[in-house]
């Protein structure tokens, strides 16, 4: 769904001039994911398919990200194969992002504990849903996140789109701190949490950051 610019709802008397928007928050997400990213692994699941559908939309109309390079959006056969595509990516020196949920994100979890060990800091949007167990399940709740604690990532929580894109740009912004600082300084990866299901088709204003022409 193609954002829509609307009036900002804010007191007379505040001088902020950022932008508003009308998206979701797999879109708030995605926004900040592409512009901060040089890789991005995807595979798509319910309810975080549109993070690397728009995504892909982005790569394949020449959006450039915040350095002015149109990122590589990769399709894999399985939410396995996108982790180890964001694992060799990163390994390799990129910039790399990708988005799960649910069975998703538990099919990502080998990776994840060799990520987090080998402390190569990058991130992983989840669109929280319910883990299927004695039948297949598309409710929100925090199943999928709280199995993966034990992997060793940072991780954050967003429950409005607004959260969402902010959340995705602090934690893209912290692994380039974490990979410029000293040679001693932990670096950790970063599991953000959009969601549960809910947030992430909940359409809301939300102010966005100006970088150049498309904007985060």
């Amino acid at each position: 769904m193609s954002a829509t610019t609307v009036a900002p709802t804010v007191p007379a008397s505040r001088t902020d001039a950022t932008p508003v928007v009308r998206i979701d928050g797999n879109d708030a997400a995605a926004r900040a994911a592409y512009a901060l990213s040089e890789t991005v692994a995807i595979y798509p699941i319910t309810p975080a398919s549109p993070m690397g559908e728009h995504a892909d939309d982005w790569a394949a109309q020449g959006r450039t990200n915040a350095w002015g390079v149109v990122p590589s959006v990769s399709q894999l056969q399985s939410e396995a194969g996108a982790a180890g595509a964001l694992h060799g990516a990163i390994q390799a020196g990129s910039l790399g992002v990708t988005f799960t949920a649910s069975q998703g994100l538990l099919l990502m979890i080998p990776e994840m504990f060799r990520i987090a060990g080998e402390l190569t800091p990058t991130v992983i949007h989840v669109a929280a849903r319910t883990v299927a167990t004695h039948a297949l399940s598309i409710f929100g709740d925090h199943s999928d996140v709280m199995a993966v604690r034990p992997a060793g990532w940072i991780m954050l929580s967003s429950s409005t789109p607004q959260e969402a894109h902010d959340l995705a740009a602090v934690a893209h912004a912290a692994t380039l701190e974490l990979v410029e600082a000293v040679r001693a300084a932990s670096r950790v990866p970063i599991a953000v949490k959009v969601g549960p299901h809910w947030s992430a088709f909940a359409n809301m204003a939300r102010r966005i950051a100006d970088a150049g022409a498309d904007g985060i």
